[in-house]
């Protein structure tokens, strides 16, 4: 979608009326500034940056405008801006800004995915219908080995039995979460468990080498059983996510306990 289709439909809804009305509990739940930026996104901009819109589709969103309104900025990329909620600090909305066109597709596109699988991504609480911002839920990106053994046992029962069998195994149990972290390494390369040409027998033998023999034989049913495991392989197979995507700072875990997976910067929400 193009920033003049983008453009017009903000302006179309904006002569009509909010095409959403953001009831007085949501507005105390996200801030008056969420309030107003459903009301007319290009609030956001001043003068000078509407008249760049206009001319070539691109603009900053005013920063001060959005400290004021909306809360402290967390970070900005070349074509979107993240700011935390003052009203509500567990939440994050993130705006196109600079290259509009790229922001309002990378938004849509994570919008349409967190929707659709609630379950590996952070959840969406309110949108604009054009793309230029929405609200989420903020995350926990830097989260420790621990925290990733948390974090996947939670969501993966074969992974939780796995870890249950190294706890209990004397020679394994001081190192059980780089253990995990190995072998999720081992799942998540593109010949690995989730990889489009995937071997069992090859699979078992690297995943012996790296929770032993006795375990990978015991583990491998109940991987491929996982309901989870093969519901996420289902998505990365259907999204082309690549293995790098599900590493390092592109996973996170939610701040309140430290147990959701999510995937929070595939390469599939860029505008190539």
């Amino acid at each position: 979608m193009g920033v003049e289709k983008v453009l017009t439909m903000i302006k179309v809804r904006i002569r009509k009326s909010p095409l959403k009305e953001v009831s007085k509990q949501e507005s105390a739940y996200f801030g008056d500034g969420v309030a107003q930026l459903m009301d007319d996104p290009l609030v956001a901009f001043d003068d000078k940056n509407k008249e760049r819109l206009e001319l070539d589709g691109r603009g900053n969103v005013n920063r001060k405008w959005m400290e004021d309104n909306i809360g402290p900025l967390l970070g900005a990329g070349h074509s979107r801006a993240a700011f935390e909620l003052k009203n509500n600090p567990s939440l994050v909305l993130k705006i196109a800004s600079d290259a509009i066109d790229g922001g309002v597709f990378t938004n849509k596109k994570e919008i349409e995915l967190f929707n659709k699988y609630p379950e590996f991504f952070p959840k969406v609480y309110i949108s604009d219908p054009a793309g230029m911002f929405f609200v989420t839920e903020k995350v926990d990106n830097k989260f420790k080995k621990a925290g990733l053994t948390k974090s996947l046992s939670n969501n993966f029962p074969a992974i939780n039995k796995i870890a249950e069998l190294l706890r209990n195994d004397p020679s394994r149990a001081h190192m059980v979460d780089k253990i995990i972290y190995w072998m999720w390494e081992t799942f998540v390369r593109s010949d690995g468990y989730f990889g489009k040409r995937y071997d069992r027998v090859a699979f078992e033998m690297e995943l012996g080498h790296i929770v032993g023999k006795d375990i990978a034989k015991a583990a491998l049913p109940l991987i491929e059983k996982d309901q989870a495991l093969s519901r996420l392989g289902a998505i990365i197979k259907d999204y082309n996510i690549l293995p790098f995507d599900l590493m390092g700072d592109n996973i996170a875990t939610d701040f309140e306990t430290g147990e959701r997976f999510y995937i929070i910067d595939a390469s599939i929400f860029l505008d190539d």
